[in-house]
């Protein structure tokens, strides 16, 4: 098993503010599946150019095929996570203080794109899918909560990062 911090070491310190300490890091992706944001409106539409549209069905396929991937309102900490995603492969890093995301991370322009102190977040767990085993959920003190990817097949990774998260937030 490799030791990510130690290899992206120097990557690593490039973020962190003084004093802080990494304590776990995982590579991301976000994958879209049913998206709680605000009001639900079931709507049935039919145009010649697209056929039949009936939103009911669409959630519910979405929910089927790749689980619910995001619940929160307008301003809610989940989106905003989901928004500082962009392109690429972005680390989520653990910090002492901190939860972050940074973008860029294998080359020297590594940058804080998003990051919430320890309090904001009220829970990190395992929630594997069928189709995506390395998933998991952090849930925010705001009500919000996302799904992110870490592995599609296996959940290892996945599994270190929740337990450095539970090991770090009972102590």
């Amino acid at each position: 098993m490799f030791d990510y911090l130690k290899i992206h070491a120097d990557t690593v310190q490039l973020v962190l503010q003084p004093g802080e300490r990494a304590v776990a890091l995982l590579n991301v992706t976000y994958v879209a599946g049913e998206e709680l944001v605000g009001p639900q409106h079931d709507v049935v539409d039919f145009d010649v150019v697209n056929g039949l549209t009936v939103t009911k069905w669409e959630r519910a396929s979405e929910r089927l095929l790749l689980g619910t991937s995001l619940s929160a309102r307008p301003g809610d900490a989940a989106p905003s996570l989901v928004s500082a995603l962009g392109q690429g492969a972005p680390a989520l890093i653990l910090t002492t203080g901190r939860l972050l995301l940074v973008d860029e991370f294998q080359s020297d322009k590594a940058r804080v794109v998003w990051g919430v102190p320890h309090a904001a977040v009220g829970a990190i767990r395992h929630v594997p899918q069928w189709n995506q085993r390395g998933r998991i959920g952090i849930v925010f003190r705001d009500g919000s909560w996302v799904r992110l990817v870490a592995g599609f097949v296996f959940a290892g990774k996945a599994r270190r990062f929740v337990a450095a998260w539970e090991q770090f937030s009972r102590s």
